[in-house]
């Protein structure tokens, strides 16, 4: 009996040091492999994001190429640059009619700070006015490329009368006569918005305290979220080389004290290099706090196969084989299986702890459940308190009432429709809103868009009265007319013409936005409802997904459309209570 206890001791001993051995193996091995992973994982996945960020670069950069040759095109800034400097009347004429060509041009595209057109007859155009160099160590001399093609500046403070201090990137090009390449007539001069630019980027999430920013090929910083960055340079912020020798990547380093991870992408067609840099800490947070958990549950596991083994080794098979049997089921997501714990010896007090585990994991699984739900509300809760209505509708009164008091009745109406356009818009953070007050919203937005036209289109609006009580999620018509006018009649000189129209049809309610625009190519809108984000079409994507999620999939838009001949878009929602019902 002594000798049994001995070799029963022994062999308790010999199974200890070998499950420490081979879990603590496993674990460290296992770690390091998962912390290559995600390391590669996540490098990967913001290698990808920087290409993205590239692409949308190249549209910008595309755009102002394509207004460069615009302007060489022109024939009114031809005609400009050829003026002399006696034929003032003659100047002037053009210059308004090219004011009025280019303000389009700005007004639809943010990221255009100004247009600049400098002749070599002493004769100039500034779209934003007159503008300068903030500070003179930035204001390096140009030299344009004589071959024609165009020369990107690093970023600079520019300051302009008219819209006060920028941090622009300028793009320049010679303006050659197409009739003599040999003649040049002047030179044309972009201002790119460095926060247009900063803005496609700053609000992609990388760890909790990562970030992403944009250095020409020399490591001078010329878009980053902290301004104070701009014009660094990354080799005297401690950056390694192996940016500059290689077209992508990711590596180590420490900077600031801090160990990081840097991602960066080098640009195919322009000289620009991307990057986004995390802590090291941050990326691996979660690995660590698995690793501690590991370890507390390798504790577990040793002493539960302790357990197991002091049965085996009493040759008590036949219930360690039902448990087995449990736990594969456990494993496989069952966890409603019970296992017979009425025995008082060792294997009903290992039933009862398994029962008390699976208990605890089903109750685990729905705390992380609900916590997530609660996390979820949480953060929107927080977006929706950072916008506050009151202060804003208490700003526009005050405005409203000065421009009263100052007799200036046309800044009255726009402050007052803008007071009620966001009013109506928030809706006091409600979802919900009336069909009535939807009509109200729209209106007010029609009254200041229409401001910016000289020919105004024709607006109708033929909502049944007998609706105006019903419920509905509010933005549901501003979007669809905001479309008609922005890429339906938005070239059209005159004649214009929207039509906004509401019926019952059964259980249903009907909204047609109808316009006799430029209309949507047939291939374009057999895919328009079910493309993911694009500027050209959010407004229409956004709407479509807001009443399948609020309405079920039986409801949402249609579209039918006639290049030349315009578009009608349909939504159908259901008649819901009407306000002031005892279920409202």
């Amino acid at each position: 009996m002594l000798r049994m206890k001995h070799l029963r001791s022994e062999m308790t001993l010999s199974f200890i040091i070998v499950a420490i051995v081979i879990i603590t193996s496993i674990e460290i091995i296992s770690f390091m492999w998962i912390k290559d992973m995600i390391e590669t994982k996540v490098s990967e996945t913001t290698v990808e994001t920087l290409k993205q960020i590239d692409k949308n670069m190249n549209t910008i950069y595309g755009n102002s190429s394509d207004i460069s040759k615009y302007t060489i095109a022109n024939n009114e800034v031809r005609k400009f640059l050829k003026l002399k400097v006696a034929e003032s009347d003659q100047s002037t004429e053009l210059l308004i009619r090219i004011n009025e060509e280019y303000a389009n041009l700005t007004n639809s595209k943010s990221f255009i700070a100004a247009i600049n057109i400098y002749g070599n007859n002493n004769l100039k155009f500034e779209s934003a006015g007159s503008s300068y160099i903030m500070n003179a160590a930035e204001a390096a001399e140009v030299e344009v490329p004589e071959d024609g093609t165009f020369l990107l500046t690093a970023t600079y403070r520019r300051y302009y009368y008219t819209l006060g201090e920028q941090y622009i990137m300028s793009f320049y090009r010679q303006i050659k006569d197409i009739n003599d390449f040999q003649n040049r007539l002047g030179t044309l001069r972009i201002d790119i918005s460095e926060n247009v630019v900063n803005s496609i980027y700053k609000d992609i999430v990388l760890g909790k305290t990562g970030y992403f920013f944009i250095t020409d090929k020399k490591g001078l910083v010329i878009s980053h979220s902290d301004k104070k960055q701009i014009g660094s340079n990354l080799d005297a912020m401690g950056y390694n080389r192996t940016i500059f020798d290689k077209k992508e990547g990711y590596y180590k380093e420490r900077i600031d004290g801090r160990n990081v991870l840097i991602t960066f992408y080098q640009s195919d067609q322009h000289n620009m290099i991307y990057l986004g840099q995390v802590p090291y800490k941050e990326l691996m947070y979660k690995v660590d706090s698995a690793r501690n958990l590991t370890v507390f549950l390798t504790l577990i596991a040793i002493l539960i196969s302790l357990l197991f083994f002091y049965i085996v080794s009493t040759r008590i098979s036949n219930p360690l084989s039902t448990l087995t049997g449990f736990m594969k089921q456990v494993e496989k997501g069952d966890f409603n299986v019970i296992v017979d714990s009425e025995r008082e010896d060792e294997i009903g007090q290992l039933s009862r702890s398994f029962n008390q585990m699976v208990n605890r994991l089903r109750e685990l699984i729905e705390e992380v459940y609900l916590t997530k739900i609660k996390k979820k509300e949480a953060e929107l809760e927080a977006l929706q308190s950072q916008i506050n209505p009151h202060f804003l509708y208490n700003t526009l009164d005050i405005a409203y009432w000065s421009s009263r008091m100052e007799d200036a009745p046309m800044t009255e109406e726009i402050i007052l429709n803008l007071s009620n356009f966001f009013k109506l818009g928030l809706n006091k953070g409600r979802e919900v809103t009336t069909v009535g007050k939807e009509i109200e919203h729209l209106k007010s937005y029609l009254y200041i868009q229409l401001l910016r036209y000289d020919e105004k289109p024709e607006i109708l609006i033929q909502v049944e009265e007998g609706l105006y009580q019903y419920r509905l999620i509010k933005l549901l018509l501003q979007p669809l007319v905001e479309n008609a006018l922005l890429h339906g009649i938005a070239e059209m000189e005159a004649g214009g013409r929207i039509e906004i129209s509401g019926r019952e049809e059964g259980n249903d309610i009907i909204f047609d936005v109808k316009d006799n625009g430029k209309g949507i190519e047939s291939s374009r809108l057999e895919t328009l409802l079910d493309e993911d984000y694009r500027h050209d079409s959010y407004g229409v994507k956004n709407v479509q997904d807001r009443i399948k999620i609020y309405y079920g999939e039986s409801y949402g838009l249609s579209i039918e459309s006639e290049v030349n001949r315009g578009t009608c878009v349909t939504v159908r929602i259901p008649k819901l209570q009407k306000e002031g019902n005892k279920n409202d």
